[in-house]
């Protein structure tokens, strides 16, 4: 269940996200919603990506996926994940420096609620 300043957060990502293709950063989120400290968007964020509402991209700017709302209110137990596959970033043409399998991003992953 969200509280109120969850939901707030929470549509305000996805608002943001479906008007300009990008996460708001935490700062954004911190002015829009008249948060006191960056710290204390941070906490929303991080307890909502704990709740399971959204995924966050770890160290990188403006990295915050909403879930399905239907997907994040459904108990763990009744979610089957159909499949998760690895997002990585680029790769350098030429001799490997950087291999792609180092430069993780994040997963997509598809979901299927289980009713019965």
């Amino acid at each position: 269940m969200l509280t109120k300043r969850q939901k707030e957060v929470l549509d305000f990502i996805k608002s943001f996200k479906d008007k300009k293709g990008y996460s708001p950063s935490l700062r954004e989120i911190q002015e829009h919603l008249d948060i006191d400290s960056v710290s204390t968007a941070h906490y929303h964020i991080s307890n909502l990506e704990k709740a399971g509402y959204l995924e966050k991209g770890e160290h990188q700017a403006r990295s915050i996926d909403v879930h399905d709302y239907k997907i994040a209110d459904t108990p763990k137990s009744k979610i089957e994940t159909f499949f998760s596959v690895p997002l990585y970033g680029m790769a350098n043409a030429g001799p490997a420096t950087i291999f792609a399998e180092e430069n993780l991003c994040g997963h997509m992953s598809k979901y299927q609620i289980n009713l019965e």
